[in-house]
């Protein structure tokens, strides 16, 4: 996560050779913006565009019934695979998807099943 969250990074190889030094370039246009902290984006023949992020927003804290402060994560993992316009797509669900955890929290977190939390999102008429 150090690596992802960062626009440019200077990094040393170590190698019997000596040390090479090299400039490395970060291609997410969404880092920095709306929470996105990070991961992978990706382009590929078959694939199309894709874009793997990580987006954070400021925890929730909450006072429980018995006055103890309980605080809440807030972290999405975004998954866009075969986009004709993943950024787009990106930004589209991040604004959606903070609505509905919003939503979710309002209603106390309910669980669905055995095996944890669902939060499904619709795909967006039109959507690239």
């Amino acid at each position: 996560t150090f690596m992802v969250r960062q626009a440019t990074r200077e990094v040393q190889v170590y190698s019997p050779g000596g040390v090479r030094s090299f400039k490395i370039g970060n291609t997410n246009k969404l880092l920095g913006k709306d929470g996105v902290v990070g991961l992978k984006t990706g382009t590929t023949a078959v694939a199309g565009q894709c874009y793997l992020a990580h987006v954070e927003k400021p925890n929730l804290v909450s006072e429980d019934a018995a006055g103890q402060k309980m605080v809440t994560r807030r972290g999405l993992i975004l998954v866009v695979l075969g986009s004709r316009d993943r950024y787009t797509r990106a930004k589209q669900l991040i604004d959606n998807s903070w609505i509905e955890f919003d939503r979710w929290a309002g209603a106390g977190f309910p669980t669905m099943g055995r095996k944890g939390e669902f939060l499904r999102l619709p795909r967006a008429a039109g959507a690239p």
